[in-house]
């Protein structure tokens, strides 16, 4: 930590002892400059709502909401390719694989075409039949037509599965020519080539085939089960480890420093939120995001700018440094490996928050949803980048520096320095650990919250966030929450570029 010096200090703002606020390196502080935390709070209020309205209220035009998107679409392709595969393996070893299938019957015909062709493949072509009958019986009801591209997709399914009951042979089927392969592909994806693979001529799948391409995302699937796994107890082992040697007090805590300019550091969170928003409706009024991330990485480093704003109001960059956690603590070599070890910490606490939010969806009970509405397009929890990734949009190498170097360094500078600071000094009365707790409450909700994954996800980017307050409290350093966030985000990309991606 910075050893800063002030000979005229009086005591008057000597934190209180167990505030986690009074480690050894500061012998003093200037005097608190006036700050404005009222103003600032409805400035980050406004930011806050503004962002949440935008990103949950944007609707899309109709051929596009109609069309889904893509996180959806992957998300489909996988569970459909981990089912096929799953049911291969269980016939090979004589072994009866209960599917329960009813979940992906929701949404749009197009998925709910989708959910037909797995059952196909999984019961036989008979239920695929009588569950197509069904599903125009319902849309009928609900006043739903089918687009041409549906309706001829759910004309070529039926002539298909029809040809394979009447003839009864698996090697005889409906010989497709290469428009209405053409039509399969195209509505359907994946789903429309085991379509083809199942029931068209040629007896047994090609090689490289749907099938084959099933197998991989189940060997997939499972080594990323059992590397998770292992992350995540581990995980569980090292918090164990860590709050035991805090109750036992072989371990210190506390970001450290004295209790004077919080309120400014709060100013300049807020500034930096209206540049954020305020960069984002220019790159968005230049259309200049949609071909490139250049400009969406040159937007996250000048936020960066923000810190001009306590440089301005008389706090040095010295005692900026070390309030926020910008140093490289004892060591930054030493700060890497603990950034990986709170990765791991960080795992248990986002499972909290998947829990957490499986508990909200279970007592919020399924709505009734009005006619028709209950074929409208489901949507996925999703962030920019991962829609990037999947569409393929360019260098994967830019995806990473954005995603795994320059949002780590800035929110946490922001979230785990600026707002974290604030808040520490503001509750610090309270002692260590409610101040803590609610620095770490607050400042991972707002997180949490503006991130476009949507409202659905705060519970878990809440649990993934608190895991970096963690760190930020144990280490001070700001280095090793930098390096939990860009790792959390390296894997998470990694994951869906892998699995999802196909």
């Amino acid at each position: 930590m910075e050893d800063i010096e002030d000979p005229d200090h009086s005591g008057e703002n000597d934190p209180e002892p167990g505030s986690g606020l009074d480690v050894p390196g500061y012998r003093g502080a200037a005097a608190p400059a006036r700050s404005y935390p009222a103003l600032a709070w409805a400035a980050i209020a406004a930011c806050t709502i503004l962002t949440v309205y935008a990103q949950n209220n944007t609707e899309l035009p109709a051929d596009d909401a109609r069309a889904g998107n893509l996180t959806r679409d992957a998300m489909l392709d996988f569970q459909g390719r981990y089912w096929v595969a799953a049911a291969e393996l269980a016939r090979r070893e004589g072994v009866e694989l209960e599917t329960g299938l009813e979940f992906l019957d929701s949404g749009d015909p197009s998925q709910r075409l989708r959910y037909l062709v797995l059952l196909g493949e999984l019961e036989g072509p008979k239920r695929a039949l009588e569950e197509l009958e069904e599903l125009r019986g319902r849309l009928r009801e609900a006043g739903v037509e089918l687009t041409e591209k549906q309706a001829a997709v759910s004309t070529l399914l039926e002539s298909l599965w029809s040809a394979a009951i009447e003839n009864e042979e698996p090697a005889v089927k409906l010989e497709l020519d290469e428009k209405d392969r053409l039509v399969l592909t195209g509505e359907l994806g994946w789903y429309g080539e085991l379509a083809r693979a199942t029931f068209a001529p040629g007896g047994a799948p090609p090689p490289g085939g749907p099938h084959e391409a099933a197998r991989e995302t189940l060997n997939s699937a499972v080594v990323m089960f059992l590397c998770g796994g292992t992350a995540l107890l581990l995980g569980v082992l090292a918090l164990a480890f860590f709050f035991r040697a805090v109750a036992q007090k072989r371990l210190k805590i506390g970001i450290g420093g004295q209790a004077s300019f919080g309120g400014i550091y709060l100013e300049t969170f807020a500034v930096w939120m209206g540049l954020f928003i305020l960069l984002n409706l220019v790159l968005g009024r230049l259309e200049l995001a949609g071909e490139s991330l250049y400009p969406a990485l040159f937007m996250f480093f000048f936020s960066l700018a923000a810190l001009t704003w306590p440089l301005l109001r008389g706090v040095s960059w010295a005692r900026l440094r070390a309030d926020i956690g910008l140093t490289t603590g004892k060591s930054a070599v030493e700060e890497l490996i603990f950034g990986l070890l709170g990765y791991l910490m960080a795992l248990p606490m986002m499972l909290l928050g998947v829990m957490f939010f499986l508990v909200i969806m279970f007592f919020s009970g399924p709505a009734v949803p009005a006619a028709g509405a209950e074929f409208e397009p489901v949507s996925y929890p999703s962030h920019p980048i991962m829609e990037w990734i999947l569409a393929d949009g360019g260098d994967f190498m830019v995806v990473v520096v954005l995603a795994c170097v320059a949002a780590p360094i800035v929110e946490e500078i922001m979230f785990r320095g600026l707002l974290y600071r604030y808040l520490r000094e503001a509750s610090l009365q309270r002692g260590l650990f409610s101040s803590a707790l609610i620095s770490a409450l607050v400042s991972s909700f707002l997180f949490a919250v503006i991130h476009p994954q949507g409202l659905a996800a705060v519970p878990i980017l809440m649990g993934l966030a608190g895991g970096f307050c963690l760190v930020r409290e144990w280490r001070a350093s700001l280095l090793s929450s930098m390096v939990a966030h860009g790792l959390n985000n390296y894997i998470a990309l990694s994951m869906t570029r892998f699995i999802l991606g196909g």
